[in-house]
């Protein structure tokens, strides 16, 4: 398929970068068949009037035999020696077909390679994706020039010189093409995670209520907060409340801008509320950011109890941490519950429960509408949760970070 003619204006052509390099790369895999093809017409030609001429010379000794026959002087031996050059006439030709049966068979699988992908990732990504970037041409036309210069070279010269072509040809014209193929795909899927995290969702369709979330304010407009603590503290209950903790612009992590939505980084460094829907009939089903427009599907309202039930599970590379950690404890959006008055084990005395709020969901979104888990962040481990979706997100704090 021409990608490039797909857009009628001239003056379009232009812009569809990737969409125009994509094309010749298609078009040199398809013209290195032609031309392979032409290449063998050639060389059977050649081989035929070769054949014919010395099918001229066999009817003239068969003519001579024949005469030879009638006086009783036909060799025996000749007879064996032509049967033993025909059998290795026909091995040869059987060699050969393999070797071009292989080289179409890998022309065909790139072509199609490429032309797949580009496709799949156009109807996803749209027009900007055919546009591309910079860096999206210049690796194209890098393996452009090399299948170029190898493909077309070696077959031209075989076209050109007549002779047929040999088995190393082959091995450098596959490898070629393959070097191509693998080097095209690689541009194409770097280009397609680009576009990915650049393009901003669309906000859901109106079958949904949605509720936008205000802007995050700027830093210079918020000041800054002293809490001092009472000259005596009474200590605190070891069940229902949490033990005290410094402001929230003190705090020792800083979230990872590269994971988390700028809006979900001002929630988690400040306690600015999330919007009430008490005062909306009927209650919102849905919040939407105002930095990402990603739709988060969770009203003010909501919110999770996490329970230990049991021994939590463990791995190697997803240990279990228990909630009175420290990075647990500057979390207000994760709050303790009474612990239950039922034991359980020697290993869990009394059950536990948190109380996990939308808040902390709306905190926890990237970007591409996501949600990654902050606990798994502040550990600084080395593989941090990201869910597809907020139920995901809960099943893995209850399952990792709570237990049971």
């Amino acid at each position: 398929m021409n990608y490039a003619n797909m857009i009628e204006e001239k003056h379009l052509k232009k812009g569809f970068i990737v969409a125009t390099l994509i094309s010749t790369i298609v078009g040199t895999l398809t013209t290195s068949m032609t031309l392979h093809d032409k290449v063998q017409e050639k060389r059977d030609k050649k081989k035929q009037k070769a054949l014919d001429a010395k099918q001229t010379g066999e009817i003239e000794k068969l003519r001579k035999r024949v005469d030879a026959l009638k006086s009783g002087n036909e060799s025996d031996d000749e007879t064996e020696s032509t049967g033993s050059r025909s059998k290795s006439r026909n091995r040869r030709p059987r060699r050969r077909s393999l070797e071009e049966d292989d080289f179409v068979h890998e022309s065909r699988r790139s072509r199609a390679m490429i032309e797949r992908m580009y496709e799949d990732h156009l109807m996803r990504a749209g027009d900007r994706y055919a546009t591309g970037d910079i860096m999206t041409e210049n690796r194209l036309q890098k393996q452009l020039i090399q299948l170029q210069q190898t493909v077309i070279n070696v077959l031209q010269n075989a076209l050109y010189s007549g002779r047929g072509l040999t088995e190393t040809d082959q091995r450098r014209l596959i490898a070629a093409q393959s070097a191509a193929r693998d080097g095209s795909l690689d541009a194409l899927e770097d280009h397609y995670a680009r576009i990915s995290t650049r393009q901003r969702r669309e906000i859901l369709p109106n079958n949904t209520t949605q509720r936008l979330l205000p802007p995050a304010p700027s830093i210079s407009n918020e000041t800054p907060s002293t809490h001092y603590l009472p000259p005596n503290p009474s200590p605190a209950p070891t069940t229902a409340l949490r033990p005290y903790r410094l402001p929230q612009s003190t705090r020792s992590y800083s979230p990872d801008p590269a994971l988390f939505c700028p809006y979900s980084i001002h929630l988690q460094n400040t306690s600015q509320p999330l919007p009430s829907s008490t005062t909306t009939e009927p209650p919102e089903t849905s919040l939407t950011c105002p930095t990402c427009h990603s739709s988060i599907p969770v009203s003010a309202r909501d919110y999770w109890i996490l329970s230990t039930t049991g021994p939590p599970p463990s791995s190697s590379t997803h240990p279990h941490h228990p909630i009175s950690d420290e990075v647990y404890e500057e979390e207000d959006d994760f709050i303790p519950l009474p612990a239950a008055a039922t034991a359980a084990s020697p290993a869990y005395p009394r059950n536990r429960e948190w109380k996990l709020t939308a808040r902390f969901l709306v905190k926890s979104h990237t970007p591409e509408g996501k949600f990654a888990c902050m606990f798994c962040e502040r550990e600084g481990k080395r593989y941090v949760c990201v869910a597809r979706s907020v139920e995901g997100l809960v099943r893995h704090l209850g399952r990792w970070h709570v237990g049971g």
